[in-house]
């Protein structure tokens, strides 16, 4: 908990974040009998090379271009707090069977903190410019006794967010996430998809498909300020980690859907 705030409160400033990083809020309400509802956000603080005061800084830019800003968001996510090794890891991993990996411990909840990869497209609907994000979490691995006796990280330099064409009413961006074990040899999340919006809410998936594992969800949030207009857009549940493998072990899953955001 970062703060508690008193009845009637309604603005609170974290003097602790720091320059270029990605932080995530959760709004709970404390009492049982509240018709209050959790809510959560999502900002990046900007680069120390022009924000002397990076928390005024960061309330600057997400406050000026809230209503003009529309950010998609793709995660994966293991919904369970650790996930058991097993044989066919045994054979391509340097722990398999009696070895556990962590997890994530939620379900589709847009704005839990830990996932296993996240990428994020910020459309400008001003400019028609498109901005990124991503983020690969540590893997942690536990023996028998639930000692963390190793934490790795996969490179995220196949991960992206672009813009891939945009004209005077739409922007289409292309989200691109890959990344693997860093204690495995073959497999990994290898996925991609299109998709076109409108400056009028409207969204449709072009193209694309992913390995059906782990858990995958995308959403669009139309204000990242106050993160009251977001649309869980698309869900994919864990068919199993042999599916890291690929088609021959597990066929695609497409990408489809549309509608308003």
């Amino acid at each position: 908990m970062v703060a508690e705030l008193s009845p009637g409160e309604a603005t609170f400033t974290d003097t602790s974040v720091r320059p270029n990083n990605r932080y995530v809020y959760s709004v709970i309400p404390m009492d049982a009998v509240s018709q209050a509802e959790s809510w959560g956000y999502e900002i990046r603080t900007p680069s120390s090379s022009f924000a002397a005061n990076p928390v005024a800084e960061a309330e600057v830019v997400y406050g000026t271009l809230a209503s003009n800003i529309t950010n998609v968001v793709w995660k994966t996510f293991i919904p369970t707090a650790r996930v058991d090794g097993n044989l066919l890891m045994s054979l391509t991993c340097t722990y398999g069977a009696g070895y556990q990996y962590g997890g994530d411990n939620h379900g589709f909840t847009w704005y839990a903190a830990s996932n296993r990869t996240f990428v994020q497209a910020s459309v400008n609907w001003a400019t028609k410019a498109v901005t990124s994000m991503k983020d690969v979490a540590a893997t942690h691995v536990y023996n028998s006794a639930g000692t963390n006796i190793a934490v790795g990280l996969a490179n995220d330099s196949g991960m992206s967010a672009k813009k891939s064409s945009s004209g005077s009413n739409f922007v289409d961006v292309r989200l691109v996430t890959h990344a693997s074990n860093p204690y495995c040899k073959l497999g990994a999340i290898d996925d991609a998809f299109s998709m076109h919006l409108t400056d009028t809410g409207s969204w449709s998936f072009i193209s694309g498909n992913h390995r059906p594992v782990p858990n995958h969800m995308v959403y669009i949030d139309a204000d990242p300020v106050s993160g009251n207009r977001v649309s869980m857009v698309y869900t994919s549940t864990n068919a199993g980690f042999h599916c890291l493998a690929g088609t021959s072990m597990c066929p695609l899953m497409n990408f489809t859907g549309s509608g308003y955001f």
